[in-house]
């Protein structure tokens, strides 16, 4: 990001002007001094940059994803996943069983009702 000195309105204003996770930032402010701060703050604050660019493209576009359908539906992300953390606690959703029981088991019940 770069600091320039701009007319806006006919004040003289300090405009901190860059990218910021691939999109163009521009900020007005009063002094110098304050611009050149807001960019160091910006440059030292890669955590949440850095971590989002660890995901795969899939991650991203699943958490995208279940971000947009919690706002439609009128609930944070956060408070989703902490209720499920929460029913969903010692519950098994898939039952450990062999081929035969699984296929097995259908084609018997569907023989013994047609007869």
């Amino acid at each position: 990001m770069k600091v320039n000195k701009e007319i806006v309105r006919g004040k003289k204003r300090w405009v901190a002007d860059g990218r910021i996770n691939g999109k163009r930032k521009r900020l007005y402010f009063d002094t110098q001094a304050q611009a050149q701060t807001y960019i160091k703050q910006e440059a030292s604050d890669t955590s949440v940059q850095q971590w989002w660019l660890d995901l795969s493209h899939g991650s991203r576009s699943e958490i995208m994803a279940a971000y947009e359908r919690s706002e439609s539906d009128g609930f944070s992300l956060l408070s989703a996943v902490e209720s499920h953390s929460v029913q969903g606690r010692g519950k098994s959703y898939l039952k450990r069983m062999t081929l035969g029981e699984a296929v097995g088991d259908l084609g018997r019940k569907s023989t013994e009702q047609v007869r």
